[in-house]
């Protein structure tokens, strides 16, 4: 029988004041079949204060139903709370709490990579659909004459405005 709560990822950070704590992830499969992920912060520092601190722990985000929600729970709670954490981080601990699970979260991350790689890229087709201006030239003439300092454009009211009347 596989365990109901599987830590996932873990990682530490600290601030400037020296104050440390750690992040665990754990992944957990409902009777239903959904997933429930959860998210929870222990204070590592030595201070005698926090010795019997019990973790601090997010709300869980549940039914969870694919990698793809799983991908999207664990950017959620990096982005809404914890900070920016790299979801290619989950791939073992997912993998090895279920590796069908865990491969299809890779496949969805490497998806992503890609999508970012090529949004990136300079030289990649864009993904816009180019649309021909049938008064290019015109407009091309337009703009090299401002950038040549050789046109001034100002602009002429459709209709004369009232001239005031002098007495």
């Amino acid at each position: 029988m596989q365990e109901k709560k599987h830590l996932i990822y873990e990682f530490s950070d600290f601030n400037m004041a020296r104050s440390e704590w750690t992040w665990r992830y754990y992944l957990e499969r409902e009777e239903d079949g959904s997933f429930t992920l959860r998210a929870e912060q222990t204070i590592d520092d030595d201070d005698p204060e926090y010795e019997n601190e019990e973790p601090w722990a997010l709300d869980p985000l549940e039914g969870l139903r694919s990698a793809e929600d799983i991908y999207d729970a664990t950017t959620c709670y990096g982005e809404e709370y914890i900070g920016e954490v790299d979801p290619s981080n989950f791939i073992a601990g997912i993998t090895s709490f279920d590796s069908k699970l865990g491969a299809q979260f890779k496949r969805k991350v490497e998806r992503v990579e890609h999508d970012n790689q090529a949004d990136d890229d300079d030289s990649a087709p864009s993904k816009m659909r180019y649309i021909e201006n049938p008064n290019k030239d015109q407009v091309m003439r337009l703009y090299k004459a401002m950038d040549s300092g050789g046109m001034q454009v100002t602009r002429r009211p459709r209709h004369p405005l009232p001239q005031d009347k002098e007495d």
